[in-house]
């Protein structure tokens, strides 16, 4: 016999019970590593305000759809830490001398920027740290509200972005 299965041996100079206790010991460990994580990590994607947010869906729908009535459409360029943006509309519109231009995470809300564009001549333009690489939601809106188009682009930009309703 081995000096493991010895018959005069104490359970404790055994091999099999600690082999046996290691492995519920281990899902224990691992359990409590997973509580921590979640515990101290913010996943970043609970809305606090998810009624108002839910409240402004309709309006967010309308904004879309006055903006494909009228056709409002941009082309985006990000160069030397400024974002530029070309807007058009099919319909004759004033365009106002702020656009809003929410940049957002798909991930992380931490990472979301709004930029006021304003009007430089005949494009807006705003100055903009660069963004992590990856994908990025758009948003662009005039600032009463009217109309909105959304998209989606990957940064680094790589010459213009399209947005259109």
């Amino acid at each position: 016999m081995t000096r493991l299965m010895a018959a005069g041996a104490p359970w404790y100079r055994q091999g099999w019970p600690w082999f046996l206790m290691s492995l519920p010991a281990a899902a224990v460990i691992a359990g409590l590593a997973t509580w921590y994580v979640a515990w101290k990590s913010n996943d970043g994607l609970v809305a606090e305000d998810y009624y108002k947010q839910g409240l402004e869906i309709n309006r967010s729908l309308e904004s879309q759809q006055m903006a494909k009535q009228l056709g409002v459409s941009g082309l985006l360029s990000y160069e030397n830490g400024v974002i530029r943006l070309r807007v058009s509309a099919a319909r004759e519109i004033s365009f106002p001398d702020v656009l809003e231009l929410n940049i957002l995470s798909p991930v992380r809300a931490g990472n979301d920027r709004n930029l006021k564009l304003t009007r430089n001549g005949d494009h807006y333009e705003a100055r903009m740290p660069p963004l992590p690489d990856g994908h990025w939601n758009l948003a662009l809106a005039d600032g009463a509200g009217t109309w909105r188009i959304l998209g989606a682009e990957l940064f680094p930009l790589k010459g213009e972005a399209a947005l259109h309703p």
